[in-house]
């Protein structure tokens, strides 16, 4: 689960000390900065890995970006966009590494997360 910062959930899970990662710039929607009583940090990290994989079948991308639906629409554009920048990013850094941003460019800069003046205060 990742709370958004400015968020009640996201001031909740700061003041009981729920957060267990705290770097904004892992707050990418895949890394799950909040912990659980039930699951260990690797059981979570498989699980995410295999709803990801369950969601993103081809098929189900294809349909997603023809879908109706004009937010169902954007989402999935905007995840192929920047799935496409990253492995652009990544082919570069073994091809041309001085043209890769890969080692100075945090992961919420390619999924356009960006980090609120107030977070550190």
């Amino acid at each position: 689960m990742t709370p958004v910062p400015g968020t009640q959930q996201f001031r909740d899970a700061t003041e009981r000390g729920w957060l267990e990662i705290t770097d904004f710039s892992r707050f990418d929607w895949m890394t799950p900065v909040m912990g659980t009583d039930y699951m260990s940090r690797e059981e979570l990290d498989y699980k995410i890995w295999e709803m990801n994989k369950a969601m993103l079948s081809p098929r189900k991308i294809f349909f997603g970006l023809f879908s109706t639906h004009r937010y169902r629409r954007r989402m999935y554009v905007w995840w192929l966009l920047v799935s496409l920048r990253v492995g652009w990013d990544y082919v570069l850094g073994i091809v041309a590494p001085r043209r890769s941003t890969r080692e100075r460019v945090a992961l919420s800069e390619y999924v356009g997360m960006l980090r609120p003046a107030w977070y550190d205060a």
